[in-house]
């Protein structure tokens, strides 16, 4: 009974786990799209520290420009990093046909196939490949020699 129990707390505990990091995924994937500097300080695990910068380079079609303009550096500052971080688009995977075609039911398996890999193994079965093993060999970890 002591077992039945153990085994059912354990399962109690690692549905709730499960729930937890569920829970966790989807604010993590909110706060990515609602608010990726929340996301980015998380992962980095650091405070906010702020750059400053009197000049930027920027490369465009292989021509160099050096810009100085406050204005003009936050825009190309903000230009860069809303391409840099794209949002992920999570789907259900009842959904995604990448995933439904991967495992979507092959019809040429025949379930015949696989019935001798289910079927019990008979007593008679055991003790003839048990006769079969060679005799006088060390005993394993089971201390079970092959002499029956």
């Amino acid at each position: 009974m002591h077992h039945t129990l153990h085994k059912v707390f354990d399962a109690e505990i690692k549905d709730a786990n499960y729930k937890k990091i569920k829970e966790q995924i989807i604010k993590r994937n909110k706060n990515f799209q609602d608010n990726k500097k929340i996301v980015i300080q998380s992962l980095l695990n650091k405070e906010r520290s702020r750059i400053s910068t009197d000049s930027l380079i920027r490369t465009t079609n292989k021509q160099v420009e050096v810009l100085t303009d406050p204005e003009e550096i936050k825009q190309e500052v903000k230009n860069v990093f809303s391409h840099w971080i794209t949002p992920k688009n999570i789907e259900n995977l009842d959904q995604n046909q990448v995933w439904k075609q991967i495992y979507n039911q092959n019809n040429e398996i025949q379930e015949e196939w696989y019935l001798p890999l289910t079927k019990k193994f008979t007593v008679e079965e055991i003790e003839g490949i048990i006769s079969k093993l060679p005799n006088k060999k060390a005993a394993g970890l089971s201390t079970i020699t092959n002499e029956l």
